[in-house]
């Protein structure tokens, strides 16, 4: 079946893919649509995390045509990110473990690379100069022998729970998922248009008052990945 396809293009394309990447990584506030997506998703936790980042990008302000997106317009990891050598360290190794070193990888971070390399340099200093508090040692127990006690009756070995295979995978984390929308995101910045079809530019158009490309990206890259 044919179906009418229309092109549509924005000087601003690469910018607003970037802000959208910046959300993915930062935005933990959910909307309400993700309360039926595990009804209809096979993989909620990843479409949860990309309706929360195209929901947040359509409700700010879109860029004016012709301009550039600046820093200040773009969520940087580092600036909110807070130091907690419990859960961000390798208390063994004095040293931070790899989720949260890609986090704050400058790579990652290229709009605000000064605040991630510090803060990188933080979270370093920290795990390698942090000393866990042990609990204090109980008082020792009365040295005297405890009394026997009545021999009790013979038990009926308990078998064995089955043990999950060793070559099992492990279950994918937040992470895993934000990396796979993040790459799906950056092929994205090689286009210079995109099509969508004729039909569903005409219900978001009629769905939303002023309609911009902010909502047609958003479509687009729901459609191409989920649909």
């Amino acid at each position: 079946m044919y179906m009418d396809y229309e092109l549509i293009q924005d000087a601003n394309h690469n910018a607003y893919v970037e802000q959208i990447i910046g959300l993915i990584n930062t935005n933990t506030q959910t909307n309400s649509m993700n309360m039926f997506i595990e009804k209809i998703i096979k993989q909620p936790e990843e479409y949860q995390i990309l309706c929360n980042a195209l929901y947040w990008f359509i409700k700010g302000p879109p860029i004016q045509q012709g301009g550039t997106a600046s820093s200040k317009q773009r969520e940087c990891i580092a600036e909110k990110y807070e130091i907690n050598p419990e859960t961000q360290c390798d208390l063994k190794e004095k040293k931070p473990i790899k989720s949260e070193l890609k986090k704050l990888h400058p790579d990652r971070n290229k709009h605000c690379k000064d605040a991630a390399t510090k803060k990188f340099q933080d979270l370093t200093n920290a795990c390698s100069e942090y000393k866990k508090i042990e609990p204090k040692a109980k008082p020792e127990a009365d040295s005297s022998p405890p009394s026997p006690s009545p021999p009790s009756p013979a038990l009926a070995p308990v078998p064995a729970e089955p043990r999950a295979s060793d070559s099992e995978e492990p279950a994918p984390t937040t992470e895993y998922y934000q990396d796979k929308i993040i790459k799906t995101l950056e092929k994205l910045k090689s286009k210079t248009f995109i099509n969508i079809p004729h039909k569903n530019k005409l219900l978001i158009d009629q769905s939303f008052k002023q309609s911009n490309y902010k909502h047609y990206l958003s479509f687009y890259i729901i459609n191409q990945q989920y649909i």
